[in-house]
Formats: C-alpha cells, structure tokens, sequence
C-alpha cells in the first residue's frame, strides 16, 4: 500500500463480484501503531512494526495466530472442517524475474533474487503469479512486476484465478486470488515410488542422455538455447518416469461396505497367511480351522449386508410414485428444455419448421375420423352415440327412495 491512507480506506469498499474474505496488505496505513480504514468487526492482526497486516471479513472463517514479528504475519484459517494450513506467502519481494514477471530490464544486478529463488527451490514452492498480468508496482517513473504470490504443492491444485486490478490509490496494485474449498480439489500425487530396478534403469538412462547432452552445455550462447537444452530435459524425465508404470485403477465401492466387514477381511487374510505358512504338521490342522471360521464368517457379512442393503434400496424405491415424474410434466411443474428433431411426412419429405413437426405428430398419433373410411362396426358404434340423447332415462332417485333404502338395509342387518 505504500503507507497510502486513501488506499488503505479504500479496501472496504473494494468488490469483484463478491467482497474479498481475506486481506493480506503490507504497508498499510497505520497511525500510531493502530489499524486504520478497516471495520472493527473485523479481525485483524498487525506485524510489530505495522508493516503488515491480515485482516479476514468473513465472519465464518476462523483465525489461529501462529507467528508475528517485526515483517512476518503468520496465521492459521478454518472453515467448517477445511482448515487451510497450507503454505501460502504473499508480499512485496522488491525483486524482479523471469519466474514470476516478463523479462525487463532492470537497472540492478540480475543475481540480486537469488537467495529468494534458492528459498523456493528448496521449499519447493509455486508460483500463483500470471508473467502476461498487468504490472504489480506502478509509478510516474516506470513498473515493475515485484509483488509475488507463493504457496505449496498442495494448495496449488485449489487455485481458481489470480489477477492484478488498477483499482487501489497506491502505487502497488491490487492482487486478488481465490482457491476452491478442499471437497473440490483435485487430489495431488507425490513424488513416484521407484522400485530398485526401475531405479537402476533411470539412473542408466539419465547417464547416458548426460553422456550425449551435457557437453552441448559448454557451448550454449543464449537464453533461448538454454531454455531448449531444459526442455529437453524436462521431456526426458517425464518419459522415463511414465514409461512403465502402472494406471492406477479405481475399484468399484459398493454402499454397504462398512468398518466392520475391513476388519474381518484383513482379520481372514492374516488367519490365512499363517495357515498356508504353517509347517508343523501338529498346528496346522488347527490353523485351518480358524481360519476357515472366520472366512465362513466373511462370507456371511458380505451376503447379510449386501442383502439388507438391497432391501433399504427396494423399500425406497416402492415409496416414490411410478407417475410421479409424468404428472409433474404433465402439469408443468418441472420446466425441461424440449428438443425438437424434424420427423417425416407421409409424402416422405421432412418437416422443416416447428409448428410443421408438432402437426405432423400430433395428425399421426390422433388421426381425423372420415365417414367414408368407417367400417361396419365403427359406422354402429356412430349410430349408437348419436341416438343416447333420444333415449329414456328413468326418473331421478329422490330422498324417499333413500329412506327407503336405509330401512331395508337396516332390517336384514
């Protein structure tokens, strides 16, 4: 913020679409070492010498303290059950590189960021920075792209977006970014578990592509050259590391598989490892024994389980009504996006509008009654209809007749 007050009042009011839930400034605006701009509702916690601050608004969102000193603000977030513990850094650098920034020229030494490269590369951090964004720090006298966002391996698949907005009275841009909760992230795999020989194999490998590759070193010239010899580089690890190795597949889970039918499985398993091992011929007749119990025993769970399972499944099924969904349409209760297809006509052509193709379906499934094309049966059945109203009717039933009805009811009972 460049200790800009104008800046620090306008966080508050800063929205893209919806108002940020975390703050993280640094070199706020801070008068007499308290903080200023922000709502008291607000929780905020201060650096030692107030140059930095992280404030959450969101009322649901619980805060840990972890560690404050004279630069750093360290602090724990929670959510209902996603507790964001992940590694996440934020802050003005005050250096520039090709890692997180476009290549520009720079009036200072190029290895001036190296020991803060050499601190992610041995925290194995990722960068959240967009190289194509708008500049971090903007003034009369130029830009820069200085201010950085880190965070661990694992945080990095819950990352939505992260952009740079031209909206705060200071000469440090806005950077706002947001992540996914952790029932929406993707599950990150670790490093690949390499067994002894498929070690031995990579090492060969690498040693012969340095072997072929690592004296083109001595003669690259330029950055671009450099950048081709990694590349390759990177192509050859991840092929050697893919080649061989097996797809992970997903087994079936079935809904009535519980705690108690793992335990009995690894409990079967072990019962079985020891009988197959036994060579006392004096035990082994009794390990065979425990064995095939608690198999009976698997057996019985699998099939009382599944079985009851199924059952809870029909009885859910019987209470919804078969016509419920048609009656709903029928009604106009459930609003579907109904796609029409062009249907043939009965001189073999295709309708082409949709009122043409409604009329078409409805005259084939409702067809017109003609008198000419009746049969005998269809012409008496016409005759019958016509003539119903000049037929008698009996008179109407009247209350006597009830009364009546009600005494001889009550007589033969």
């Amino acid at each position: 913020m460049g200790r800009s007050q104008a800046g620090t009042q306008e966080l508050p009011n800063l929205t893209f679409g919806r108002y940020p839930d975390v703050y993280i400034v640094q070199e706020p605006y801070i008068p007499k070492g308290k903080s200023f701009g922000l709502p008291l509702k607000w929780r905020t916690v201060t650096s030692h010498t107030g140059k930095v601050l992280i404030s959450v608004r969101h009322s649901a969102i619980a805060i840990l303290v972890r560690t404050i000193t004279d630069h750093v603000v360290a602090v724990e977030l929670s959510m209902g059950g996603d507790h964001i513990t992940f590694l996440l850094l934020a802050g003005d650098a005050n250096t520039s590189s090709s890692l997180w920034g476009p290549a520009v020229q720079d009036h200072r030494h190029h290895d001036e960021g190296g020991p803060l490269i050499d601190f992610i590369l041995a925290r194995n951090l990722y960068f959240w920075n967009d190289s194509a964004s708008l500049p971090t720090f903007e003034t009369d006298r130029g830009q820069s792209w200085i201010d950085i966002t880190l965070s661990s391996q694992s945080l990095v698949p819950r990352k939505v977006r992260w952009e740079v907005s031209r909206t705060l009275l200071s000469d440090h841009n806005l950077i706002s970014f947001s992540l996914t909760g952790s029932s929406g992230a993707t599950h990150v795999s670790g490093p690949p578990r390499l067994g002894f020989r498929r070690l031995l194999r990579l090492a060969k490998d690498t040693a012969e592509f340095y072997a072929a590759h690592a004296p083109k070193l001595h003669s690259l010239t330029s950055k671009s050259r450099l950048e081709a010899w990694i590349l390759r580089l990177e192509n050859f690890l991840h092929m050697a590391l893919s080649s061989g190795t097996a797809s992970s597949v997903s087994l079936p889970t079935v809904p009535w598989w519980d705690g108690e039918l793992e335990s009995q499985r690894k409990k079967t398993r072990a019962l079985r490892a020891r009988f197959q091992r036994c060579r006392n011929q004096m035990e082994l007749h009794l390990r065979r024994q425990l064995y095939k119990r608690e198999e009976a025993r698997y057996k019985y769970l699998i099939k009382l389980k599944s079985r009851r399972c199924f059952e809870i499944f029909c009885t859910e099924i019987s209470k919804i009504h078969p016509f419920k969904l048609p009656y709903k349409l029928a009604a106009g209760k459930i609003r579907t996006a109904t796609i029409m297809q062009s249907v043939q006509k009965a001189d073999g052509t295709f309708t082409t509008s949709m009122e043409e193709t409604v009329t078409t379906i409805v005259a084939r499934l409702f067809p017109l009654d003609h008198s000419h094309s009746e049969t005998l049966e269809q012409r008496e059945v016409r005759r019958l209809v016509a003539e119903y109203g000049n037929v008698e009717l009996p008179p109407p039933f009247t209350a006597g007749n009830q009364e009546s009805l009600d005494k001889c009811g009550s007589q033969g009972s």
